[in-house]
């Protein structure tokens, strides 16, 4: 175990973030109000340009895979309403994995592989769901409004609660701290 950790402004700004997130979620009364704060945490970064970079990402993995689960239903929604369900989920279930190969190539393709997991997350998350569900396309709009709330949250965070002002406020504390220890050992002195 490492006693001597100290909590650091990365971790203060994402427990900020998600609690901004969180917040939003509920004001907005949001259906889901994990899915903000789960992109505020990844999209989080050290600095604002990879928190800009890990949103780019996300939202374009994002934006993939919410459209290949789009194109999923619209191939399995007319199965289901046939006697054979099975053969919905079946077939369901055999484009799963040609569509994750297919974001994968598409990613690789335009040299974004960073977005290539989380499309294929979006894609496996969404296309889970019972298709008698009249809502999708609700659903995957959803998903794609609650993650950019969440990057749009933690980039924000990033950019306004930097390091440098942080640094400012912890050097004012520790001025103010010994300023506070020599005034106390003055009076200690006085009084001897």
């Amino acid at each position: 175990m490492n006693f001597e950790y100290r909590i650091g402004l990365r971790a203060v700004k994402t427990a900020i973030a998600v609690l901004l997130c969180l917040l939003l979620a509920f004001i907005l009364n949001r259906p889901d109000k994990s899915l903000a704060s789960i992109a505020a945490v990844v999209c989080l970064q050290q600095t604002k340009s990879e928190s800009l970079n890990s949103g780019f990402n996300r939202i374009l993995g994002t934006l993939v895979g919410g459209i290949a689960g789009c194109i999923v239903f619209l191939v399995v929604k007319p199965l289901y309403s046939t006697e054979n369900i099975n053969l919905a989920k079946i077939v369901n279930i055999a484009l799963v994995p040609i569509f994750i190969l297919i974001i994968i190539y598409f990613f690789n393709l335009v040299n974004q592989k960073s977005s290539a997991q989380i499309a294929c997350i979006v894609l496996i998350t969404l296309v889970a769901v019972d298709y008698s569900y009249n809502k999708y396309f609700y659903q995957v709009l959803n998903r794609i409004l609650d993650t950019g709330m969440g990057i749009t949250i933690s980039v924000l965070i990033n950019i306004f609660i930097s390091s440098e002002k942080f640094k400012k406020v912890l050097f004012l504390k520790k001025i103010s701290k010994n300023f506070e220890n020599k005034t106390k050992n003055t009076e200690d002195n006085e009084k001897k």
